[in-house]
């Protein structure tokens, strides 16, 4: 009890602060979470084969087999998340099909600062590539877009 002298409630989480401060949070006697570090943990996606922190330029999500779903998280994420800055999105052989390519073009639509991506070898097709051409015509930073691989006729290419 004498560690939560001064503490106050929310919900579920113990703010703990010795200086009258909400600089500190904690769920117990054995760890304690600064307010800064806890901010860059939420604002970070993590997977088994990368991660993309809120300061991070480029993010490589290569070989992750994530599929549409998956596809779908990150691109929620960098919607929605902190990152800011993000420049380059690699998701070659991520099995990303027309609905994955849905999002990514809902990215497209939202981040104005995105300059390269990268979806190749992936099975977006024609459908997944006019959604991506309908995004392009908002997003004026997109600089270098590769589709190398992605099942697409000559009509999805006349879309782009």
């Amino acid at each position: 009890e004498d560690a939560l002298d001064g503490a106050e409630m929310r919900g579920n989480t113990t703010i703990v602060s010795d200086d009258g401060h909400d600089d500190v949070i904690t769920q117990n006697h054995f760890m304690t979470i600064h307010r800064e570090d806890f901010e860059e943990i939420i604002s970070t996606y993590f997977h088994p084969h990368f991660s993309c922190f809120p300061h991070d330029t480029s993010l490589r999500c290569n070989f992750a087999d994530l599929g549409d779903g998956g596809v779908a998280d990150v691109c929620f994420f960098l919607i929605n998340g902190q990152n800011q800055v993000l420049r380059s999105l690699e998701l070659l052989y991520n099995n990303l099909g027309p609905l994955g390519a849905t999002k990514v073009a809902e990215l497209l639509s939202s981040n104005v600062k995105l300059e390269t991506l990268d979806l190749s070898y992936n099975a977006v097709s024609d459908e997944g590539i006019t959604a991506i051409a309908h995004a392009l015509k908002i997003n004026s930073s997109l600089t270098s877009l590769s589709l190398r691989s992605n099942r697409v006729s000559h009509h999805g290419a006349w879309v782009l």
